[in-house]
């Protein structure tokens, strides 16, 4: 092998472990990391970490919060996970946080509710409205199937006072609140005030949520069962309508000229009179004849007219 041979091959070897440093750069200091794992590792801290990237440097906080870091505790750490070098980048300090989901009031409210359902708590098609005694803390929950959880409830049905117990996902302690549950129930309240006789529309009612022993006090009236009817006396807005409060519109009123229809098979006869009183839909109403001046019974339809049906009549003095 001639000496410039040598040579050549003595700067090859000297170049080698300078490729080899340089192919292994010092891992770079982020300043601001966000992590969803309960530990720091060493990727999540620092740029290239190589085969180091897995390891874990240290516990990262709450979720949801976040924290700073200074540089010494930084070093330390590292040097702990086997990065004995690295480029801090002039960084005095790292802010690391953890991602979180919030937890809302309206969630827990959710949770409670699910379980007086399972539990047979809501009679009536009622509806839990909750009231915590003490504020809600803010709560976030790690990435989770099931954020929040409930570990313990306890509800005494008297006064509506209830504990529970929450776990939150990520969190080492348990959330542990207590207040007052009231049933509720939607029940049809006026809108406006209307006067005795007044046909209800739709436009004239709303559906409140109502304590379910209020409106247990008596018969509870749906949307459906209301709009058609007539009320019974003249009625201010607000009043939560009962069965008294309302009637079936009157079909035939009282001294109201009519017609009488009779039916017999294919026979249908029909003749004038006049109802001697007033009557709703399907109500008795007693009807002069006002050929024959005989009076006559049947039963108002909703067409206003009287219906003898096939009652046996003398047909020609009908």
């Amino acid at each position: 092998m001639t000496l410039s041979t040598l040579k050549r091959l003595g700067i090859a070897l000297a170049v080698l472990p300078a490729l080899a440093l340089g192919a292994q750069a010092a891992p770079v200091l982020r300043g601001d990391v966000t992590v969803s794992a309960p530990v720091v590792t060493v990727g999540d801290l620092f740029a290239d970490a190589g085969d180091s990237a897995s390891r874990p440097i240290f516990r990262a906080p709450a979720p949801g919060t976040a924290g700073f870091v200074d540089i010494d505790a930084v070093r330390n750490a590292a040097m702990s996970a086997g990065v004995t070098e690295f480029d801090a980048s002039g960084l005095t300090r790292v802010r690391v946080a953890r991602a979180g989901s919030p937890i809302t009031e309206a969630d827990l409210d959710a949770i409670l509710a699910d379980a007086m359902s399972a539990r047979g708590l809501l009679p009536g098609g009622a509806t839990p409205k909750i009231t915590f005694g003490t504020p809600v803390p803010a709560l976030y929950a790690a990435t989770s199937n099931n954020p929040a959880t409930l570990d313990a409830f306890s509800y005494q049905q008297g006064n509506g006072s209830f504990y529970a117990r929450f776990n939150i996902a990520g969190s080492t302690r348990p959330v542990e609140l207590g207040g007052r549950i009231d049933l509720v129930v939607d029940a049809p309240y006026l809108v406006r005030t209307l006067p005795s006789g007044s046909v209800i529309g739709a436009g004239d009612i709303e559906m409140r949520p109502t304590s379910l022993a209020i409106a247990q006090s008596g018969q509870l009236l749906g949307a459906a069962e209301i709009v058609g009817k007539v009320l019974q006396h003249q009625s201010h807005a607000g009043l939560l309508l009962r069965p008294r409060d309302i009637g079936a519109p009157q079909m035939v009123g009282r001294n109201q000229a009519v017609t009488i229809i009779f039916r017999n098979g294919p026979l249908t006869l029909t003749a004038r009179g006049q109802a001697l009183n007033s009557a709703s839909e399907g109500e008795p109403v007693a009807v002069l004849n006002m050929m024959s001046r005989k009076v006559i019974h049947g039963v108002a339809t909703a067409s206003g007219t009287v219906d003898v049906g096939n009652t046996t009549l003398n047909v020609a003095g009908l």
